[in-house]
């Protein structure tokens, strides 16, 4: 079965604000622009979690993340174990694509 780029990213967006939603307050989540992220992850008491595979972080990552790879089975409880729970955590994930023609909008 074929899947496009556009329903895989999707997808994994689903299944990753699902695993987080299910333990937040509402109106707990906030996506930021890339300047806004930048200010937010300079504060010493925000948690920054990559999280992207071993392989990945290991090519290049911000200082200072905390590597939990989202698609281990053993997220959950890694992150439950790893983060502090009165601590802000600002998530980090880049999504990598090659394409050989234009995707249709």
């Amino acid at each position: 079965m074929k899947y496009s780029m556009k329903t895989l990213f999707a997808g994994f967006c689903l299944v990753f604000t699902t695993l987080f939603s299910c333990q937040q307050k509402e109106g707990q989540f906030k996506s930021v622009s890339v300047d806004d992220f930048s200010t937010l992850i300079a504060n010493p008491e925000v948690q920054l979690l990559d999280v992207r595979t071993v392989a990945e972080y290991s090519e290049g990552h911000v200082p200072h993340s905390i590597n939990i790879n989202v698609l281990d089975e053993s997220f959950e409880t890694m992150a439950d174990s790893t983060l502090q729970k009165d601590k802000p955590v600002a998530v980090y994930f880049v999504v990598v694509s090659v394409v050989k023609r234009p995707l249709p909008y």
